[in-house]
């Protein structure tokens, strides 16, 4: 069972350009979001607070990765 839709020419699974088109622009979306966000965030607690949380909110997420994935 493969991804995507099968090409009986070509005897593979391919994606529609719609949907890589969409899955390249997720990055830009996430971060135009973040951005937003971050920014009211921060402004009613304060950058400092704002660096702080999110720092250990990445080292948990990386920490539990890790040793997810090993």
């Amino acid at each position: 069972m493969g991804f995507g839709e099968y090409n009986a020419s070509t005897g593979a699974y391919e994606i529609d350009s719609r949907w890589l088109s969409l899955f390249n622009s997720l990055n830009y979306i996430g971060f135009a979001a973040g951005v937003i966000i971050g920014s009211e965030i921060s402004a009613r607690f304060g950058r400092r607070w704002c660096m702080f949380t999110m720092s250990v909110y990445a080292l948990v997420h990386g920490y539990h990765y890790r040793h997810i994935e090993l």
